[in-house]
């Protein structure tokens, strides 16, 4: 019969808390902490802003903008908003989007960064939000990842670049 003394057992589990204390803030360690997902209010505002930003993309309702330079930007042309990310407190938005594939992403980017305060006044005509959101546009790296590893399986030499490892050409 194996027995614990009172302090055996304290010292397991303050050695244990700090422990796990410790790899909770390290920041490399976050995967022991659960991440806090979005409330349902928040989900529901993302899922409104994305509906509401597709409309006014499809209609090309922003005027044409001058960006840092003093040069017009038109909009770009069509887009298709993958993701909407908004902060718990609904005052901040980051728009995920991807352009099509004949429209220079770089350009789209741009014209979103400069179009933003434009966006976001006809976005408080369209909406019914008490305080319309500040806009921060993203281009969507995911869909990237996925054409890069769709390529790397068809060329079969995808263990080869991972590993480091010479493939056979």
């Amino acid at each position: 019969m194996i027995s614990f003394s009172a302090g055996d057992v304290i010292k397991s589990y303050s050695v244990t808390s700090v422990l796990l204390n410790a790899m909770a803030a390290h920041k490399d360690l976050n995967f022991f902490v659960p991440e806090k997902t979005a409330s349902h209010k928040v989900k529901k505002a993302a899922r409104e802003v994305k509906q509401i930003l597709s409309e006014i993309f499809q209609r090309q309702e922003i005027p044409p903008v001058l960006d840092k330079h003093r040069v017009f930007l038109e909009f770009p042309g069509a887009v298709t908003i993958t993701d909407v990310k908004m902060s718990s407190d609904l005052q901040e938005c980051t728009v995920f989007f991807l352009p099509f594939a004949n429209i220079n992403a770089e350009k789209t980017l741009l014209y979103f960064e400069a179009a933003a305060p434009a966006i976001r006044k006809v976005f408080a005509k369209k909406s019914v939000f008490r305080m319309v959101p500040n806009f921060r546009f993203e281009l969507d790296s995911n869909f990237f990842i996925i054409d890069r590893i769709e390529e790397l399986l068809k060329k079969n030499t995808m263990g080869t670049e991972v590993f480091g490892l010479k493939g056979e050409e």
